[in-house]
């Protein structure tokens, strides 16, 4: 997956979380969307790919969150 600006307001809109929302939080909501679509809780056509497709942003979204903590320890050892 890219992961341009616009691809991650995309998976900010599948996860249905803020822009903002920290790893605590995309983890949560993950967890919540997972437990409904997971292939053996459900058996509707297309319930598998949304399963693959909720974990994939689950994945860039962390990989961004942690990306932005990074930056953001990086600027504070600076400022200091």
């Amino acid at each position: 997956m890219d992961e341009s600006l616009e691809d991650i307001g995309h998976v900010i809109r599948i996860l249905q979380v803020e822009p903002d929302a920290d790893e605590s939080t995309i983890k949560k909501q993950y967890k919540k969307l997972a437990l409904h679509l997971h292939p053996d809780k459900n058996k509707f056509p297309g319930d598998e790919s949304a399963f693959k497709l909720i974990g994939e942003a689950k994945r860039v979204l962390l990989d961004k969150t942690a990306s932005k903590q990074l930056e953001n320890d990086v600027n504070k050892e600076e400022d200091a």
